[in-house]
């Protein structure tokens, strides 16, 4: 927490060396996105907002996700790619490698943080109990290794100074480990906070 007077929280949780995940199988039904154009991106938050059941849907998987697939900076949204240039920048400084963006562990962070501002919580246990290392299983992640959430931060920089200045958080964002990132951030109307973020890294 930055400030008392923001009100504003954030947390980190790391995970290295995870093992036993399961990938969802292939479906004749399935909707995958090879891109976020902004027509896809548009269908996705449309999904995202009902929730559960793009949950339920990867989970029997009428949804798949193919973990390698890399999201096109072009196609996040503009406060994503502010991050992600902010994270990277900050990678290279320690000569870190860059980190690429993947369309499994977006779809993950962007859901997960819609989750948390519809249903008006904080904490990396999901709304179904699962823990982040269970939840992006469901999202075809198999190489899981760190997350972060933040609330309350309206634009990627104050998010991203928000991290570096807590120990936890920075040391997620400068591990060796993570070469993959799916950020979400989610502005959610009616909210706590409105304003939502997830990072979750892979290897």
């Amino acid at each position: 927490m930055t400030s008392l007077c923001q009100r504003l929280f954030f947390a980190a949780l790391i995970y290295f060396a995870v093992s036993g995940f399961w990938a969802m199988p292939a479906s004749a039904n399935d909707f995958e996105m090879e891109t976020f154009t902004e027509q896809s991106l548009a269908a996705q938050r449309t999904m995202l907002e009902q929730g559960d059941e793009m949950l339920e849907a990867y989970k029997s998987g009428r949804a798949t996700c193919k973990e390698r697939v890399i999201v096109p900076e072009s196609d996040l949204t503009a406060e994503e790619r502010e991050f992600l240039v902010l994270i990277n920048n900050y990678r290279k400084k320690y000569r870190l490698q860059s980190l690429q963006v993947s369309r499994c562990l977006t779809v993950a962070s962007r859901w997960m943080s819609q989750d948390m501002g519809k249903k008006n919580y904080f904490d990396h246990q999901d709304s179904h109990g699962r823990d982040p290392s269970e939840r992006v299983q469901i999202f075809g992640v198999k190489t899981f290794s760190g997350e972060n959430i933040g609330a309350g931060y309206r634009d990627a920089k104050a998010m991203f100074q928000g991290w570096k200045t807590s120990p936890g958080h920075n040391r997620n964002m400068l591990s060796k480990t993570h070469k993959y990132i799916g950020i979400g951030h989610m502005i959610v109307p009616n909210s706590v906070y409105k304003d939502y973020w997830t990072t979750d890294f892979g290897y």
